[in-house]
């Protein structure tokens, strides 16, 4: 599981869960768990497949390519209704 520096709050109907991704799973696996905390379930109980939001494989790589160049960016896309920003520190926030 990732290094959680995790933040909470709920604030009417918006909900934010930030996790920084340690680089011991890959970072979709953080996304889903991420997705997971937002919804209040276990991640094997999303709704929504990630995989039909983004290609996990391709984010992998963007990460891992990050970590050697040290290039900083974020990604943003929608699944399972929630906002995610995925930025190049590995730091996953759902609004």
């Amino acid at each position: 599981m990732a290094e959680v520096t995790q933040t909470s709050a709920e604030f009417g109907d918006d909900y934010e869960v930030h996790v920084t991704a340690d680089g011991t799973e890959p970072l979709s696996t953080h996304v889903a768990e991420a997705v997971a905390r937002a919804e209040g379930v276990d991640v094997t109980e999303l709704d929504e497949d990630l995989y039909d939001a983004i290609d996990g494989d391709a984010l992998e790589t963007l990460y891992r390519h990050t970590q050697r160049t040290g290039a900083s960016w974020r990604l943003n896309f929608e699944t399972a209704g929630w906002q995610v920003v995925v930025s190049s520190d590995g730091t996953v926030a759902i609004d």
